[in-house]
């Protein structure tokens, strides 16, 4: 299944005690690509692509869920850096 997973830059909305700064706005398509590669290593993840510059394409075997939970650990890694804003099921 082929999957659209959409990111936007850090707003002051989101600077908390885990996210203490707003990342220069130049630097997040190497922080979205800092995502592809490490997304493209999970096992069951067949292939990952940039679409534009705010969404990777991703195909897996998995459904929506499964698919969030696999990618949950990067997320949650790159927090400080980008936001995940939504999965679609392409």
């Amino acid at each position: 299944m082929k999957f659209r997973v959409t990111f936007r830059n850090i707003s002051a909305a989101d600077l908390s005690a885990q996210c203490r700064f707003i990342p220069e706005p130049d630097k997040f398509e190497m922080y979205l690509n800092a995502v592809a590669q490490d997304i493209a290593g999970l096992e069951g993840i067949a292939d990952v692509s940039i679409e534009g510059d705010r969404a990777l394409i991703i195909e897996a075997n998995a459904d929506v869920p499964a698919l969030e939970a696999k990618l949950k650990p990067i997320l949650q890694h790159n927090f400080e850096f980008l936001r995940w804003v939504r999965t679609d099921e392409l």
